[in-house]
């Protein structure tokens, strides 16, 4: 999937991943990476997402995306039809 930027001229690649849990014992979760977004914690067998070399949870996917891309709102104004 391609995200455009906020420039006109870059684009983003974003992957999802799904990381895969090799330990041997599956009571004990292993920590695999801190979200980029929320700060909280991705561990092995979580699904996550890979945007521009940041590592982002599933839960704040869209946040960040907002933030990132998106940081402006706008509104367009009314139309006006008097020239």
């Amino acid at each position: 999937m391609r995200v455009p930027n906020s420039s006109s001229d870059a684009v983003a690649t974003m992957e999802i991943a799904r990381t895969g849990n090799y330990g041997n014992d599956m009571s004990e979760e292993k920590l695999f990476h801190e979200c980029a977004g929320c700060g909280d914690d991705i561990y092995y067998g979580d699904e996550y997402y890979e945007i521009d070399d940041k590592i982002v949870c599933e839960d704040c996917i869209g946040e960040y995306l907002y933030d990132v891309y998106a940081p402006e709102h706008r509104k367009v104004a009314e139309y006006d039809n008097e020239y």
